[in-house]
């Protein structure tokens, strides 16, 4: 599993097998469906996977995995702790939302959180 950062540099998720993005527990936060789609365990649409990051639907960057190429300075991070070590049963698939077109990315970090 590869570690997800936010804008301060802190490890808020992790990359699962099957573009599941789960927490340090283990809980499934959201999964990363075709083309990039990123919605959470209930449906709801949070925002695109590209090449690395998560850009939210406002288009700034909301969380990143090291060495993607970011269009914002990333933070400083430090190593990695360590992810749970057993995935939590994936939720039934909801139905989900419909997603806006996608804004044009930006140079900025997004409010949006994780």
């Amino acid at each position: 599993m590869r570690a997800l950062y936010d804008s301060r540099g802190h490890c808020v998720a992790y990359l699962a097998p099957r573009g599941r993005i789960v927490t340090r527990s283990g809980w499934v936060k959201a999964i990363i469906g075709r083309g990039g789609l990123v919605h959470d365990a209930r449906g709801r649409h949070l925002g695109w996977w590209r090449d690395g990051y998560i850009r939210g639907r406002d288009g700034g960057v909301v969380a990143f995995r090291r060495g993607s190429r970011l269009r914002v300075i990333p933070p400083m991070v430090g190593p990695a702790p360590l992810g749970p070590t057993d995935v939590l049963l994936t939720p039934v698939s909801p139905i989900r939302d419909v997603p806006p077109l996608m804004p044009a990315g930006t140079f900025a970090w997004s409010r949006q959180r994780l």
